[in-house]
């Protein structure tokens, strides 16, 4: 007989290939090998199922992020250390494919799936958005005390349009299998991310030294 856990861990998976649309009685039973008399022995309803799905779902996209956090952000970012930086961040990536494929898949999703995928999505972002921030008082100290809402403002967004590239760039792990695949995808985010940040830090600078002109 299927256990609990084999029906979840279907559930889980049918979410990851197919979206809400394969979490039905009959292909999750199918999945493990059951009738659907045996789904009900472990849960009363889909809905049930289907709520401790999004739980497993939920807690393995937190514990993505947390890595993504402690591996890449403790990495440099300036230009010496971009390369480093970059590298470590397609490593990662490559290590937790699934929840890149669920970024990439189902952000734009209107359902429940949508909204834990957005959520991961997000935090990803803040943490850039916080990193970034202590980029920019590395490079400028004095003007990075004048930070205010609009500026964080300017840096969470940049903060989204480099998750969009290296989501954009990384659906590539998937696709490249030829020799030196890697080293090219590295090559076109470092300069993906060099372009942006050196973009970025001279509009958000000007803006930061015009702000304490008029202080």
């Amino acid at each position: 007989m299927a256990s609990r856990e084999a029906l979840i861990d279907a559930a889980v998976e049918a979410l990851r290939q197919d979206g809400l649309g394969a979490l039905t009685t009959t292909h999750l039973a199918a999945q493990v090998g059951v009738v659907q008399s045996g789904f009900y022995r472990h849960f009363e309803s889909i809905e049930a199922l289907r709520a401790k799905a999004f739980e497993r779902l939920t807690s393995e996209l937190a514990a993505d992020v947390d890595r993504l956090r402690t591996e890449i952000f403790a990495a440099g970012g300036e230009a010496e250390e971009r390369r480093v930086y970059t590298e470590a961040l397609v490593d990662q990536l490559d290590r937790s494919g699934r929840a890149r494929h669920l970024l990439d898949r189902y952000q734009f999703s209107e359902d429940e799936l949508g909204r834990i995928v957005r959520a991961a999505r997000d935090r990803v972002t803040r943490d850039l958005g916080r990193y970034l921030e202590s980029l920019l008082r590395d490079v400028e100290p004095e003007l990075s005390q004048g930070i205010d809402a609009r500026a964080r403002a300017r840096i969470l967004q940049h903060a989204r349009i480099l998750v969009d590239e290296v989501l954009s760039v990384t659906r590539l792990l998937d696709e490249t299998g030829v020799p030196g695949g890697r080293g090219r995808i590295v090559e076109l985010l470092d300069q993906r991310i060099g372009f942006g940040w050196e973009a970025f830090t001279d509009d958000l600078i000007s803006y930061l030294q015009a702000q304490r002109r008029l202080r």
